[in-house]
C-alpha cells in the first residue's frame, strides 16, 4: 500500500539522519576533548607563571628586547587561554545541540516504526480477510455451486459497479484536457505490466458459456503495474472475482481496469499520469497463476486491449 511505501522512505531518511548525527556527535566529542586538553595545558602554564613575581621576572631581564618578548608572551598566553575557554564552551553547546537533535530524530524514528507496524498489522488483517473469502469461495464450490454461476455473479457485480461509477462520474466532468483524448491513443498504449497474455480477448472461458472480457498478463508476484494513460481513480478496493481492483476513468466513457493486485498505491479521486505505478501484482490466485487482469471499457462495453496497446500480445487477433 502507498502508506507503507511512504513510511519506508521516511524511515530510511530518519535512519540516514541518525547516522549523520552519530558521526557529528563523535567528531564533536573529539573536538571537545582536544579543547579541554589544550585548556588544561594553558592552565598549567598560567599556574606556573603565576607562582613567580612578574615584576621580579622583568627586573631579572637585562635586555629591553627580552622584556618586550616576555610581556608579549604573557599577553599571547592570556589571549590563548581566553580563546580556549570560548572554544570549549562552544564545543559543549554544539555537543548539547547534537544530542538534542539526535533525541528528537530517534523519537520520530520510533514513531514511524510504530506507524509502519500498525500499517503492516492492518495489511495482514486484510490479507486474512481475503484468505477467508477465498476459503468461503472454495467451500461454496464444494457445497455444489458451480464455478460458472460464481463467474456470472462476479461479472454481474462488475457491470453493476461500472454502471454506478459511470453515473457518478458523469456528474463530475473531467477538467480541460492536458493530454490527448483517450480515443486518440488507440494502438499506442503501453501494456500495464511486463509479461505474456495468457488468454485471448473475446474467446470462451474454460469454465463454460462465458467469454473473456479482458486479458490476463502473466507476471511475477510483486511486479509493478502502471497506468496506461492519464486519468482519475474511480475505484480502489476488493471485488469478488477480481481481487484488489483499481479502475481509472480516462474521460469520454473510457475506463481501464486492473485486477488481481497485491497492493494498491492510489486512492479514489486521485489523479494518475501515464506510466505512473498504481499497484503490484498479487501472488498466485485460486487457479494457481500469478497474473494481472486487465480490461479497457467504453461506456461499460469491453474493448480488446490488444487493439489499444502497442506491444505484441497473444490477445490480438
Amino acid at each position: 500500500m502507498r502508506e507503507l511505501k511512504d513510511i519506508g522512505e521516511a524511515l530510511a531518511d530518519k535512519q540516514q539522519r541518525l547516522a549523520q548525527l552519530k558521526e557529528q556527535t563523535a567528531l564533536a566529542r573529539v573536538e571537545l576533548h582536544a579543547h579541554r586538553l589544550d585548556l588544561a595545558a594553558q592552565v598549567r602554564i598560567s599556574y606556573s607563571l603565576g607562582r613567580q613575581d612578574p615584576i621580579k621576572l622583568l627586573l631579572n631581564l637585562d635586555d629591553i628586547a627580552d622584556v618586550n618578548r616576555s610581556l608579549s608572551y604573557q599577553m599571547l598566553s592570556q589571549q590563548r587561554r581566553l580563546r580556549q575557554v570560548s572554544d570549549t564552551k562552544q564545543s559543549l553547546l554544539k555537543l548539547g545541540e547534537l544530542k538534542r537533535r539526535a533525541a528528537a530524530t530517534t523519537a520520530e524514528f520510533s514513531a514511524l516504526r510504530s506507524r509502519r507496524q500498525q500499517s503492516l498489522d492492518e495489511l495482514e488483517s486484510r490479507k486474512a480477510e481475503r484468505a477467508e473469502l477465498v476459503e468461503a469461495l472454495k467451500n461454496k464450490l464444494e457445497a455444489g455451486a458451480t464455478e460458472l454461476e460464481l463467474l456470472r455473479d462476479n461479472e454481474s457485480a462488475l457491470v453493476a459497479l461500472l454502471e454506478d461509477l459511470r453515473q457518478e462520474l458523469s456528474e463530475m466532468p473531467m477538467p480541460a484536457a492536458q493530454t490527448k483524448p483517450f480515443a486518440e491513443l488507440r494502438g499506442i498504449l503501453s501494456w500495464p505490466t511486463a509479461g505474456d497474455t495468457l488468454n485471448r480477448f473475446g474467446t470462451p472461458r474454460p469454465e463454460g458459456n462465458l467469454k473473456w472480457q479482458g486479458v490476463l498478463i502473466g507476471a511475477q508476484a510483486g511486479a509493478p503495474v502502471h497506468s496506461v494513460s492519464h486519468g482519475r481513480v474511480a475505484f480502489a478496493d476488493w471485488l469478488r472475482g477480481f481481487g484488489l481492483l483499481l479502475i481509472i476513468d480516462h474521460g469520454d466513457g473510457y475506463m481501464s481496469l486492473y485486477g488481481r493486485n497485491a497492493s494498491l498505491f492510489k486512492e479514489v479521486g486521485e489523479w494518475v499520469n501515464t506510466g505512473e505505478q498504481i499497484s503490484v501484482v498479487a501472488a498466485a490466485d485460486v487457479d494457481g497463476r500469478s497474473a494481472l487482469y486487465f480490461e479497457i471499457r467504453r461506456d461499460g462495453i469491453p474493448q480488446n486491449p490488444a487493439k489499444w496497446c502497442k506491444q505484441p500480445s497473444l490477445a490480438s487477433g
